[in-house]
């Protein structure tokens, strides 16, 4: 989760020409996220995020100003995700340092059960970069197209060197502090038993998502998180291009539904059969190649993640 405050307007490394940072130019990470389903993928993780965890809804209502600026939180996320996987290495540390600072404060009880919770939690940061990563491939693969599994494959490897970049405010960021944590929240280790490394397949981060979702729960909080999200259209904006993209969210939103996994979509109450999800993916197809026009690309670019935006053309134009 990142905090609504964030802004990743960070100084380049002059380095940067000849530092391809954590991926480089022939990963699939960099094919997937540059695309504008990306963005649609982003979404749909937010929604798994709160709707999958206790903790996650605790910390994004106690916090973060998901109320005032829905499409702001979504967009500083997006910049966060694109600095890293575009920026150079020391881009890539000089964002994860601050984003570590900004969660530093955010802690605290989860309301339903007592229990303490923290941005920090190992459990928490590893499931929100499996969740984010996951769905948008997700996504690509759903609105753009599905990789030859090769490249499906080696999308899931390269996840590892963001886990790892991590490191440098998680020294001790495994699979082992991992499994601590998820125990000390009482879930039944069975389906990760097998794991003596990160995730880094599709099938073992699947495993994971399940297993973080086990325990998911309709709480106040969520329901709140989920109504705004649902119909962020009330929110006033003084920018008139942020106003008439909040006023399309609802495309956005029969799109991201048709993507999220049903059991958590009957979870939160939000309606799936087949035919709504038909016309949910035909429309996701629709908006990326709409916003894949240069023209509409660049407006919607410079209000949605801008500054990572920025950051990853001038790291495609260096390829």
């Amino acid at each position: 989760m990142t905090e609504a405050n964030i802004h990743f307007n960070l100084d380049i490394n002059e380095n940067s020409l000849t530092d391809t940072g954590l991926f480089g130019p022939n990963s699939i990470t960099w094919k997937v996220w540059s695309h504008p389903a990306a963005f649609v993928g982003l979404t749909r993780s937010f929604y798994i995020e709160v709707l999958g965890s206790m903790d996650a809804a605790a910390a994004l209502s106690d916090r973060a100003t998901y109320k005032s600026d829905p499409v702001g939180r979504l967009s500083r996320t997006m910049s966060y995700f694109l600095t890293v996987i575009f920026g150079d290495r020391e881009t890539v540390r000089k964002a994860n340092i601050r984003l570590f600072k900004l969660h530093s404060h955010i802690k605290g009880n989860v309301p339903l059960t007592g229990k303490s919770y923290s941005a920090h939690d190992p459990l928490l940061v590893v499931g929100t970069h499996l969740i984010t990563w996951h769905s948008v491939y997700y996504a690509y693969e759903k609105l753009v197209g599905k990789l030859p599994k090769e490249e499906e494959e080696q999308y899931f490897k390269e996840s590892v060197r963001y886990l790892e970049s991590l490191k440098v405010v998680y020294p001790d960021l495994s699979i082992e502090t991992v499994k601590e944590s998820a125990l000390r929240h009482g879930y039944d280790l069975s389906s990760l038993n097998n794991l003596t490394k990160l995730p880094d397949t599709r099938d073992e981060f699947r495993r994971y998502i399940k297993l973080t979702n086990s325990k998911a729960v309709i709480t106040s909080q969520t329901r709140d998180i989920i109504n705004t999200l649902l119909d962020p259209s009330s929110v006033e904006s003084n920018d008139q291009m942020m106003n008439l993209i909040l006023k399309f969210y609802p495309i956005l939103k029969k799109v991201v539904i048709s993507l999220t996994p049903k059991e958590i979509c009957h979870l939160a109450g939000l309606h799936r059969s087949p035919t709504t999800d038909f016309f949910g993916v035909t429309l996701g197809k629709l908006f990326v190649q709409i916003v894949s026009i240069n023209s509409i690309k660049s407006i919607f670019e410079s209000r949605i993640g801008s500054n990572g935006y920025a950051l990853m053309h001038e790291a495609l134009l260096s390829e």
